[in-house]
């Protein structure tokens, strides 16, 4: 099959990069990476960045459900009740023999975990996000500002004590530089973040498949274990969809809506959160799928 063309550099999903950020941006990071527990920040996070006061105010929606670890509780629980069985389970013999050190192994359980972790998180809070931008702020309609002033209690929370994150993760594999992967490597991730097609958001492609490809034998192993499963992706993806949506409208209810979001934000802040929110859903999926068919490591905490 004919490779699907590759989107020209410029066209990829701009991002701020940790390194070139501004003091409050990092530390905007600093705060995400620790409530969930992970050495890495979302893709999406880090292009709200790029737009000016975006990331500030999508932590003004996600920051205090994320402090107080309701929406982490929430959205680990959804993730852990998947159904999504294995696919063909792959023997370390097999792994061996194909090139795939234990080493290797471990560095894509610890990857995984941090993904396991970080995506559901993710996708709850850009739920969320979603519903203070399609509501202008308040979620719950005229008149709900005024119930909803004090931030909700423990029993609320469903926490009799204070959270704690869970330990952080240590490195994880780099991330390759998209503008100079060589063809081989961009038709591996091609024929799973575009699933071997063309797409309209070509120019999106996951960050656990952007690291997994800085070990080509691992995307290797993904290439073959995922796209034949699509089907049950898909249908686990949409089960994690419609949770969230339930668990986004609850967090609005209990959490005070923020100050309105700035009026020329809103629609691209909007556009981004809705291409992740479709996306994400099918990258915690896929990660369960391969956690469970090489027998790596799941449980978030």
């Amino acid at each position: 099959m004919t490779s699907p063309p590759l989107p020209a550099p410029a066209s990829f999903l701009p991002e701020q990069p940790e390194a070139q950020a501004s003091a409050a941006v990092r530390a905007i990071y600093a705060q995400i990476r620790r409530a969930a527990g992970v050495p890495m920040v979302a893709l999406i996070f880090r292009h709200l960045a790029t737009l000016p006061g975006a990331i500030q105010w999508a932590w003004s929606v996600m920051g205090p459900p994320l402090m107080q670890g309701q929406l982490q509780r929430w959205a680990w629980a959804m993730e852990g009740a998947l159904d999504l069985a294995p696919a063909l389970p792959v023997s370390p013999q097999a792994l061996r023999y194909l090139g795939i050190t234990e080493e290797a192994v471990g560095e894509m359980a610890r990857l995984s975990l941090a993904y396991g972790r970080a995506n559901p998180v993710n996708l709850l809070a850009l739920r969320l996000i979603a519903l203070r931008l399609q509501d202008g702020g308040d979620a719950g309609g005229a008149g709900s500002t005024a119930a909803a002033v004090l931030a909700p209690s423990a029993a609320q929370l469903g926490a009799s004590e204070p959270w704690q994150p869970p330990s952080a993760l240590g490195p994880l594999l780099p991330m390759i530089d998209l503008h100079k992967a060589p063809p081989e490597l961009m038709a591996l991730l091609q024929s799973l973040s575009q699933r071997g097609q063309a797409v309209p958001d070509a120019a999106f492609v996951p960050s656990y498949y952007r690291q997994l490809a800085s070990r080509p034998p691992l995307l290797a192993l993904a290439s073959l274990i995922v796209p034949p499963a699509f089907a049950r992706i898909d249908a686990a993806a949409e089960q994690l969809r419609q949770q969230a949506s339930v668990h986004a409208a609850e967090l609005a209810r209990l959490w005070p809506a923020p100050a309105p979001c700035p009026p020329e934000l809103r629609q691209p802040m909007l556009a981004a959160v809705e291409v992740f929110t479709e996306r994400i859903p099918e990258m915690i999926a896929v990660i369960a799928l391969l956690q469970r068919t090489l027998g790596l490591k799941r449980s978030a905490v």
